[in-house]
């Protein structure tokens, strides 16, 4: 039988949570050097284990088939090889499926993999056959110890306690479980009794030694740790924590640290690991301090400045972390890890251009640098250098071939450039990689590439398992809002308090907030800039609170102590977001609004505000939240924006003065083959006409060029429009006759400015939010004939209304009157639904109700 640790103890304690303390181990519970888990309740049990099962197996009785791949599994677990012992125990079971042991040894593999929800399931078959399956309780409480629902947990190791009494390894399985729950003082007596058990233990005792240290005994934790060290001498972990418990200025701790510093500079991958691990976990101070006990003891190791200004960095000590860098690079110029690092600095400060150089020295010096090409690909997409992003990203997966997220990295780059050629097939091909690997794809991706419906969600559900992790217990135990307390606490989430597409739309919603009934957080989690964008962004807002250096824990921490009682995530699964805090429960009610066009996939997200456009009654299987529909469309507007230039000529923008413009400034990843072979037809059936696009760059507009030559079209009837201030680009817009929409992505906030500036947009439902929302505006504007639902229609309207000046004209007539009287302008109407919107949330959590889908009326507003 297979037990969850890599040495077969039979409860091995998985990677380091929360709760715990860094005890040293690796990600499933093993100290380094022990050999001592417990295995003797495995063997005591193993001969009534077969017994028992014996009257499970089918009437054709065992199968020599079904064992030999049992034991091929096994044989695949002893070397490590993880995915092969999966592959060999599905088999068995294909085979036999109630083959017990193979069952059990699958969910150990599952949860050695970071997959408790399969593994309980798993755990739970095995029960159901083998109510007295020693281990398989054990491991069960593992797995609920992963999924941190201590009361679970701490129910299957009763019953592991009950089945086997005289197992360390269940009393340990106990203290595992009631250190989750905090009950500090029970899981101390439950590991004092595992090690009566079992005194060799080392994991117990490290466990044990730590569980005194948060009681604050330091005293007791320090014997605890010498303990440990008698049997594994060389621990790293084991010396780090007890040189932390001693105190003062002792010869044993002036020891204690020589001998620590000594061990760490002899292997700095385990101090990464250890220091890595406690910052993890809240402990980033604790890891800080250890780092500077071996910076004064070794100051000569840039490495360990390195290690050191990371977890600065992520404390918020910015200056401090940067003094490390540059002393590391004293140190040590050419070392590529030092340059690396450096790079990581700049670019976490959107700072791409001082991060590229830093980049190429690395390569430069490590030629095989894999990661340092994946990162030079990304600051080079945001200089807007798409051929080097791929041809970068192409030679990271050559040196990494294993790394799937680089294929999917590289489909998102050549679907930006406009690089078309194969890309269909290499996205299958990234896809069936991913599949093959067991990874999740980023969902913003798919959405491009037109994924929808249950193949879309269950990637997603594959994507939040990944980076928000399951539901964790919440950072408070929330009581209703206390009656004395006037107004509703609502945190907006977001890393684009800066010149930013979501800023232009939301920041008049935030200054019309009822200031009685609503108080209002701005919580950032990006680099700000110095735009009047940024500015008055944070002065629309009670309260603004940067994060931004803060990791996901710690930010969420601080944004429950502000007592919040609707987080409203403004990011999703777009750049940097910071999805983690979501998963930490910081509010007792959490929302997907505006910035993510797509459920999140997690049940850590209660709500998405949409409307009956972007997700329609018959869509909402496909969404993780409860769906709020508002009356009109789901997006806010700002009406300070600017408006059309009635002063601007087509002359002044390279268009021509009596031809017909069709025009798109969506971004480039929207445009696709199927909708540009549209524009090009229509460009072929309306002499003179020209289609205005938005000019990224050079490469991108060459590619475009070549396509459109390609389809028979000159491709100086493709005109590029510059870059250029916000408010010169509403400005211009007008100029255009019609806006053609992009699918499966539509425009978003490009609609709206269009709309706004008095332009007609053309737009075809796809079968998603991504793709639905120029029509939720277009309804909202009070122009639904412009709504295709193919895009055969589509296209045979774009030639109409280009052949029909006089129904187009009219279009812009109504367009121009209902800009201040239909509802998708009109803000005031939008914030009261909205903030109707928020107050039943609160009042359906008060009165102890689940999330729910529901409509805000327009009537009643």
């Amino acid at each position: 039988m297979l037990d969850a640790g890599p040495r077969g103890p039979a409860f091995p304690f998985s990677g380091p949570k929360r709760e715990d303390a860094s005890l040293g181990q690796d990600r499933f519970g093993r100290i380094p050097g022990d050999r001592s888990d417990v295995e003797g309740e495995d063997a005591m049990n193993r001969a009534d284990r077969r017994r028992e099962a014996r009257p499970h197996r089918t009437s054709l009785g065992p199968s020599p088939v079904a064992d030999g791949a049992y034991r091929a599994g096994s044989f695949a677990a002893s070397r490590g090889d993880l995915a092969e012992a999966r592959r060999h125990y599905e088999g068995c079971l294909a085979i036999d499926p109630s083959h017990v042991e193979s069952r059990h040894d699958l969910a150990v593999v599952m949860l050695r993999c970071g997959a408790p929800v399969a593994a309980v399931e798993q755990f739970e078959q095995v029960l159901a056959r083998q109510p007295r399956h020693a281990g398989a309780w054990m491991n069960l409480s593992l797995a609920h110890c992963e999924l941190e629902d201590a009361d679970a947990a701490v129910t299957a190791a009763t019953r592991a306690v009950e089945v086997a009494p005289r197992a360390g390894a269940a009393q340990a399985a106990m203290g595992h479980a009631l250190a989750l729950r905090g009950d500090l003082a029970a899981a101390e007596a439950a590991y004092r009794r595992s090690l009566d058990l079992d005194g060799g233990a080392t994991s117990v005792i490290a466990r044990l030694a730590d569980i005194l240290r948060r009681l604050g005994r330091p005293a007791e934790s320090v014997a605890a740790w010498e303990r440990c060290l008698a049997l594994a001498p060389r621990d790293l972990a084991s010396h780090a924590e007890r040189l932390l418990g001693l105190e003062g200025t002792s010869e044993l701790r002036t020891k204690a640290r020589a001998a620590f510093a000594d061990l760490a500079a002899a292997d700095q991958p385990g101090l990464r690991d250890l220091s890595v691990g406690w910052s993890g976990k809240d402990r980033a101070g604790d890891a800080v301090a250890l780092l500077d006990v071996v910076v004064a003891e070794r100051p000569d190791i840039a490495d360990v400045r390195v290690l050191r200004a990371s977890l600065l960095h992520g404390l918020g000590r910015m200056n401090d972390a940067l003094a490390d860098l540059k002393h590391a690079l004293s140190l040590d110029p050419a070392n590529p890890d030092v340059l690396f690092s450096v790079g990581r600095f700049f670019e976490c400060f959107d700072q791409a251009d001082a991060a590229a150089p830093f980049y190429l020295e690395a390569i430069e010096r490590r030629p095989d640098f894999a990661e340092a090409y994946v990162s030079l690909a990304a600051v080079r997409l945001v200089a807007g250098d798409v051929a080097s992003n791929i041809a970068l990203l192409r030679h990271a997966m050559m040196l990494a071939p294993d790394r799937c997220h680089l294929a999917a990295d590289l489909c998102w780059g050549r679907l930006f450039a406009c690089d078309w050629a194969g890309l269909e097939q290499e996205f299958k091909e990234a896809l069936e990689r991913h599949v093959s690997a067991g990874q999740s794809f980023p969902p913003f991706t798919l959405f491009a590439f037109g994924l929808a419906g249950d193949a879309l969600a269950l990637w997603t559900r594959a994507w939040a398992e990944l980076k928000i992790g399951p539901a964790r217990t919440p950072l408070a135990r929330y009581a209703p809002r206390p009656d004395e307390r006037e107004r509703i606490r609502v945190g907006y989430l977001s890393a684009d308090y800066k010149d930013h597409a979501t800023m232009l739309l939301v920041t008049e919603m935030f200054e019309m907030h009822d200031r009685t009934r609503f108080e209002t957080f701005g919580y950032n989690i990006g680099a700000l800039d110095e735009s009047a964008s940024c500015r008055r962004a944070i002065r629309s807002l009670d309260h603004f609170v940067d994060l931004f250096a803060l990791k996901d824990g710690d930010a969420a921490k601080r944004i429950a102590q502000d007592g919040i009682d609707i987080l409203i995530d403004l990011k999703g699964y777009t750049k940097d977001n910071r999805c983690g805090i979501l998963g930490y429960r910081p509010a007792p009610i959490q929302v997907n609004y505006l910035g993510y066009p797509g459920s999140m996939g997690t049940p850590v997200i209660d709500y998405i505000v949409a409307d009956a456009v972007v997700i329609p009654d018959e869509h909402r299987r496909f969404y993780d939240e409860a769906v709020v529909h508002l009356p009109h469309s789901y997006q806010p507007n700002d009406r300070h924006r600017a408006s059309a230039d009635p002063c601007t000529k087509r002359g002044d923008h390279g268009l021509p003065d009596g031809a017909f413009v069709f025009c798109c400034f969506n971004s480039s990843y929207k445009i696709t083959p199927v909708v540009f072979d549209i524009w090009m037809r229509a460009l072929r059936d309306v002499p003179g006409a020209v289609i205005w696009l938005l000019a990224v760059n050079g490469q991108i507009e060459d590619n475009l060029r070549k396509e459109a030559a390609s389809r028979g079209i000159d491709p100086a009837r493709l005109v590029f429009a510059p870059r250029v201030a916000f408010e010169a680009h509403i400005g211009r817009m007008a100029l255009a006759d019609l806006f053609l929409d992009t699918l499966p992505v539509n425009a978003h906030t490009t609609a709206s400015e269009a709309l706004w500036a008095g332009l007609p947009v053309l737009t075809c439902l796809g079968p998603h939010f991504v793709g639905r929302v120029a029509g939720s505006l277009l309804k909202a504007i009070g122009l639904p004939e412009l709504v295709t639902t193919s895009l055969a229609d589509y296209e045979r309207e774009a030639l109409a209304l280009a052949r029909d000046p006089a129904r187009l004209g009219a279009l812009r007539s109504r367009l121009a009157e209902n800009r201040s009287t239909a509802p998708l302008f009109d803000t005031p109407r939008y914030v009261r639904g909205y903030e109707a919107a928020l107050e039943r949330m609160v009042a359906m959590r008060e009165a102890g109700h689940p999330p729910a889908t529901f409509a805000v009326s327009d009537l009643t507003l």
